[in-house]
């Protein structure tokens, strides 16, 4: 079944992320997989200043109690921002693996959470393998000053961002490997990412999916998103629908303005074939501050792509995910099949090139010689060469 979306902790939680493509076709290829968190974490690091704060791709550092979170991050090229921290913290309460999660980056292993009130310290790691966290988002998850009353041998976590000049680089995982298997109903996957607030200038959604319907042993195209009325006759079988859906709407993805009732979507009415893998993919990009352009590809494996679009957003809307906000299957109780993955991408306009272990003398305000450009700025050490290089073909087919 369905694994929890948890939206808020993108910057932290290290998941197997598609491509993040923008307008003008670059590519950042960012793809880390939770299990090997440590591995990547060590490529990517470079340990600075004397608070032994480490600088990562997710743009957490850790360092030592006693110093502030404001001396932590500068040591690591960055600025403090733990005013957004507490705000993804209060917006959802992550799981105690979720927070492990997040240690790990920094190189704090969790032996056990504790919930208990740590106001002072949180969130923190002992010696003896404990990190404490606070339900109720206070204490040191908002101050950027040095918080002192901890254990001796305690460290804190930050939460830091790229210092002015400085360009980030990372990518907004949304779900993967979804079974949906037997399942007619929605699956309740609530989820309101608020794109907007988290100053996201682009994204692509990105579905790749068989489902068949059993009675006939056809498949069916499920990617709905948010737009105005009408026919597209560039791709047969593609109508422009209500987001209340229909018989043959299989999943959508889509955005709306305030409520999901107020969105319009494309819905795919007729099947594709049958027992074919097909990609989905939704690219936006900011227009101005009222609007973004939307663009979907549709791959069917082994044929040729179609380009639907652009279609206008407005910029105030949030990206939700099914009916009412969820992921959903809706129809016929016959429609099963394997949802084998969804990526939702967030695209900052801006780029960090991070040093790899064998590069650490590269400093992130002087991209070295092993990265490659992307927008505006730069990304990649030469570990993501070869990614990148298939990447930018496939936007370069994508233009």
């Amino acid at each position: 079944m369905l694994d929890s979306l948890k939206a808020f902790a993108s910057p932290f939680i290290s998941l197997t992320l598609g491509f993040a493509i923008d307008v003008g076709g670059w590519v950042c290829s960012l793809r880390l997989n939770l299990a090997e968190a440590g591995r990547r974490r060590r490529a990517l690091q470079q340990t600075t200043g004397s608070t032994g704060a480490v600088k990562l791709f997710e743009d957490l550092a850790g360092g030592a109690v006693g110093h502030s979170c404001a001396d932590t991050c500068a040591a690591a090229g960055m600025v403090c921002a733990q005013a957004s921290f507490r705000e993804r913290i209060s917006a959802y309460n992550p799981s105690d693996a979720e927070y492990a999660a997040m240690f790990q980056v920094v190189g704090m292993t969790c032996g056990s959470i504790s919930r208990e009130l740590n106001a002072a310290v949180l969130p923190m790691w002992t010696s003896g393998g404990t990190c404490y966290v606070a339900s109720d988002s206070s204490g040191s998850l908002a101050t950027c000053d040095t918080v002192a009353e901890a254990e001796e041998d305690a460290r804190r976590m930050c939460f830091c961002s790229p210092s002015a000049g400085q360009h980030s680089c990372w990518s907004h995982p949304d779900v993967q490997g979804i079974d949906t298997a037997g399942s007619t109903a929605p699956f309740g996957l609530a989820h309101s990412a608020a794109l907007d607030a988290l100053n996201l200038n682009s994204f692509n959604v990105t579905v790749i999916t068989t489902l068949t319907d059993a009675a006939s042993g056809r498949s069916w195209a499920p990617l709905w998103f948010a737009s105005s009325g009408g026919e597209d006759p560039s791709l047969p079988g593609l109508r422009l629908g209500d987001a209340a859906g229909g018989a043959n709407t299989v999943l959508m993805v889509g955005m709306a303005d305030g409520t999901s009732s107020s969105s319009r979507s494309f819905e795919f009415v007729n099947p594709l074939t049958a027992g074919v893998e097909t990609t989905f993919q939704l690219v936006c990009s900011r227009v101005d501050s009222a609007s973004r352009d939307c663009t979907l590809r549709v791959t069917p494996a082994g044929s040729p792509s179609h380009t639907i679009g652009p279609i206008n957003f407005p910029v105030g809307g949030n990206l939700y995910t099914g009916a009412g906000g969820s992921f959903g299957v809706q129809g016929a109780s016959s429609f099963t099949g394997t949802l084998t993955g969804i990526t939702v991408s967030a695209i900052p306009s801006r780029c960090l090139c991070m040093a790899d272990s064998s590069d650490v003398s590269s400093s992130p305000r002087q991209p070295g010689p092993t990265c490659h450009q992307c927008a505006a700025g730069r990304i990649h050490s030469r570990q993501e060469a070869g990614a990148w290089r298939a990447a930018r073909e496939a936007a370069t087919a994508f233009q």
